[in-house]
């Protein structure tokens, strides 16, 4: 319970300051990439919704290219935190962002997915307009 109650005050806390600053391109972000409703934690820090935007932006691009798939992981590697630990804290980071990256892998197919219907449910609908006019 007291771990709920911190929870709840962290994420009212997080509202608060969004509203006081007015930083409502946050809650853009955290709309557009919906794996931002759960709460991400890479190495021992909660990231924003503009971190994961970014990790999100990485993912589409990787899945864009066949050539970078194969070093994925390592190009969501923060340098500095990665240097920064022992062995067996690297090996922790390296999983959390495995784990991360093949999470948004998967939002990232099921957009595709998703705007390839869009874009042939819409050429069959012009083909048959085409094909109408014709008659």
């Amino acid at each position: 319970m007291a771990d709920f109650k911190r929870m709840r005050n962290s994420v009212l806390r997080s509202v608060r300051e969004r509203m006081v600053s007015g930083n409502y391109d946050e809650i853009t972000k955290l709309n557009s990439v919906k794996t931002v409703s759960d709460v991400v934690v890479i190495a021992g820090k909660r990231l924003s919704a503009e971190d994961i935007y970014g990790y999100y932006e990485t993912v589409a691009a990787i899945q864009d290219d066949d050539v970078r798939t194969l070093g994925a992981v390592g190009e969501l590697v923060d340098g500095d935190v990665y240097e920064s630990f022992g062995e067996e804290e690297r090996e922790r980071y390296v999983l959390a962002l495995s784990a991360f990256y093949k999470k948004l892998k998967a939002e990232v197919n099921e957009r595709a997915a998703k705007a390839r219907e869009r874009g042939a449910s819409a050429q069959a609908e012009n083909a048959s307009a085409v094909s109408g006019k014709e008659k």
